[in-house]
């Protein structure tokens, strides 16, 4: 099963994170993926708006895959592949918020880490009820102004904040009436 569905109908093209069971944490494969699929939108004539969400009810993203970080199954890594990982990371971010054709979040859930930056990222967010927003940094015990995995998570919440989303206890609860 493919961790990151993409289908394309009357221009639009759908991008659906789905790893339900692990809140849809972002893979190596799935930040290819997406940089993948973005590249396209981003390119194409065929498509003139993304759009992307997570795959059941409980999360829209969770951020990294923090399993797999934790089994060490990243500690084999190169340097070269941290960095290459880290541009990845950034890369999905620039392509969805500076692609020239409007990009939307459908946020149901939780979106934390690199869940938040993609929801952030994104030109328009529609959140369920159910979503919440959070730096995972902070689960970590770091400041989350001063580290954000280099995906613009921390300009872009600013950006967030400063037009109407206000913070509480370091999430930010989103409801649509």
């Amino acid at each position: 099963m493919s961790h990151l569905l993409k289908s394309t109908e009357d221009g639009v093209m759908k991008i659906v994170l789905n790893r339900p069971d692990a809140m849809n944490a972002l893979s190596r494969d799935m930040m290819q993926g997406l940089t993948d699929a973005l590249t396209e939108a981003a390119s194409s004539r065929e498509i003139g708006c993304v759009v992307v969400r997570g795959a059941g009810d409980k999360a829209f993203c969770a951020g990294g895959d923090v399993k797999s970080m934790a089994a060490g199954r990243d500690q084999d890594k190169t340097y070269e592949d941290k960095v290459h990982d880290i541009r990845i990371r950034m890369q999905v971010s620039e392509l969805l918020h500076e692609m020239g054709k409007p990009t939307i979040a459908m946020v149901n859930g939780v979106a934390a880490g690199a869940g938040l930056s993609l929801a952030l990222a994104a030109d328009m967010r529609f959140a369920g009820k159910s979503a919440r927003m959070t730096t995972a940094s902070r689960s970590w015990g770091m400041p989350s102004r001063s580290f954000d995995g280099g995906s613009g998570t921390c300009e872009r919440c600013f950006i967030a904040i400063s037009t109407g989303v206000s913070p509480v206890n370091g999430t930010l609860p989103v409801s649509i009436s």
